[in-house]
């Protein structure tokens, strides 16, 4: 499944991320067939930066992805470079996971 599929609906979408409670968020990646991966704490590390990027709801988080592009990293997980480069999200296709948010660019591979 491709990253950009991700859809949130309902009244969640439009919800300050500071606002919704980890199962919430959690319940409703849920629904768009992600979830969080185990101890990867990506709403955590979305929280922290996502106004610094003008992600402020989950549409917000959404828009992003949609202008955003993935290319392969390694291990079958893929970078998505979201905000005009300045974050990326790494995730797992097959599994469906995110794994992680980040500013910046992700540190190279060995």
């Amino acid at each position: 499944m491709n990253i950009k599929e991700i859809r949130f609906t309902g009244l969640i979408q439009n919800r300050g991320l500071t606002t919704i409670t980890g199962p919430e968020f959690l319940s409703a990646l849920a629904a768009c067939g992600w979830k969080e991966g185990t101890g990867t704490h990506f709403l955590k590390e979305l929280r922290a930066d996502a106004q610094n990027r003008a992600i402020f709801t989950p549409a917000d988080l959404v828009r992003a992805i949609q202008r955003g592009v993935s290319e392969p990293s390694g291990d079958g997980k893929w970078i998505h470079r979201i905000c005009n480069r300045t974050a990326y999200i790494i995730y797992n296709p097959t599994t469906r996971t995110l794994i992680t948010f980040s500013p910046g660019n992700p540190p190279p591979r060995r």
